[in-house]
């Protein structure tokens, strides 16, 4: 079950949260850091309390790194905060590469500025900058063909 439990990504559902509730019960270490990458694309309350309640309770760095995982795809108020607090923490390459998707101006200016700062060799080196542009080219193409057709 731990392992089915990150198959849940993206499921809103009773069922989905029982069975995430279930294995948090369990007090499993894997099971933690497989429920929080299961919240990926999850921009609920509900899993909003569950990311922080897991910071709260001092979370290692694996778990850190499965909260920094779940923020792909949002792109709310509350997923820029602590994309900034895991950024502090030195979490720079997981929250860079997932930005893949996003398209705002927030993603943008975050690229930008590590494209700026002296360290971006490592970013381009090993393809994390890159991967952080997928989804927003394709976006950016499709949009700019809708508006010339």
């Amino acid at each position: 079950k731990d392992i089915l439990v990150e198959v849940l990504v993206g499921l809103d559902s009773d069922r989905a949260w029982e069975l995430r509730e279930e294995l948090l019960a369990k007090g499993s270490f894997f099971s933690r850091n497989y429920i929080v990458k299961g919240l990926a694309g999850l921009d609920s309350d509900r899993a909003w309390e569950l990311r922080e309640k897991l910071l709260a309770e001092g979370a290692n760095n694996n778990v850190r790194f499965g909260i920094a995982c779940s923020l792909a795809g949002l792109d709310s108020d509350r997923a820029w905060k602590l994309r900034e607090k895991l950024l502090a923490e030195g979490y720079t390459n997981t929250v860079l590469e997932l930005l893949a998707g996003l398209d705002s101006d927030r993603a943008w200016e975050l690229r930008e500025r590590f494209m700026k700062e002296g360290a971006n060799k490592q970013y381009i080196a090993y393809g994390i900058y890159s991967n952080s542009l997928m989804g927003a080219v394709r976006k950016a193409r499709a949009d700019r063909e809708k508006r010339s057709s």
